[in-house]
């Protein structure tokens, strides 16, 4: 009889002891979905901002220069083009990009296709390495040989992620920098072109801003000028006045 409370008190035990982990399990996995949902609302915030904030002001610009095309600032894709193409062409020491909204969108493009490319010859070589060396060598020198792989195309992976990185921040510093020369100073267009490739959300809201300024400044160019006093509209006519005839 003993015997027998002995062991309930040990099941009894068990059981809590397994409610409790399990719990402890549901709670901190309530609390990382939580998290994870919160990141991606604030993440969600941000691109819509982004979107938004850059496209008005993409928008106002290109009305204020009388381009025809600009719904294309709410495009995706598109949107990269046209603001290259508010730009204009971009003068260097030597040579001048005529056409900087394409260079925008095709060096992604083709970045991600070299990629995805590069990504399959990769496993493809793995694969058939692994498998016609599992014949002839050990399971030790074949996993060395693709840790080897992995890392030699890692490596080619950063350098070209380094490479592609540098090349579009630097068009983006030279577009945004033309554009923003328009309707600030020299040196401050240079200093929000550069923290637009540093900061989130800084360039759009940059485009935002100077399209404001944009927009106004057009409207002040097709305002009619007032009459002053120098200048009244209606003026009165001038009564000649009768000649002296005893004169």
């Amino acid at each position: 009889m003993m015997y027998d409370d002995f062991y309930g008190d040990i099941n009894e035990f068990a059981g809590a002891t397994e409610y409790v982990g399990s719990s402890a399990g549901d709670h901190i996995f309530v609390m990382l979905i939580s998290v994870y949902m919160l990141i991606m609302g604030v993440a969600l915030i941000f691109v819509i901002a982004d979107y938004l904030l850059r496209g008005f002001g993409l928008y106002k610009i290109g009305k204020a220069e009388g381009r025809k095309n600009c719904w294309l600032a709410f495009v995706p894709f598109a949107r990269t083009y046209f603001q290259g193409e508010l730009c204009g062409p971009i003068s260097l020491k030597q040579k001048t990009v005529k056409n900087p909204g394409i260079w925008l969108l095709i060096v992604p493009i083709v970045s991600g296709m070299v990629f995805a490319v590069g990504y399959f010859i990769f496993l493809m070589m793995t694969m058939i390495g692994a498998i016609a060396g599992s014949g002839s060598r050990s399971v030790e020198s074949v996993a060395t040989g693709m840790i080897s792989n992995v890392i030699i195309f890692f490596i080619i992976v950063l350098i070209g992620a380094t490479v592609y990185q540098s090349f579009i921040h630097v068009m983006y510093v030279l577009v945004n920098h033309q554009i923003y020369e328009r309707y600030t100073t020299k040196n401050m267009a240079i200093l929000h072109a550069v923290l637009g490739t540093l900061l989130p959300l800084y360039q759009s809201i940059c485009m935002f801003i100077f399209g404001r300024r944009a927009e106004q400044s057009d409207q002040i160019d097709y305002e009619e000028p007032h009459p002053t006093q120098e200048e009244p509209i209606y003026r009165e006519p001038e009564i000649e006045q009768p000649e002296n005839k005893n004169e």
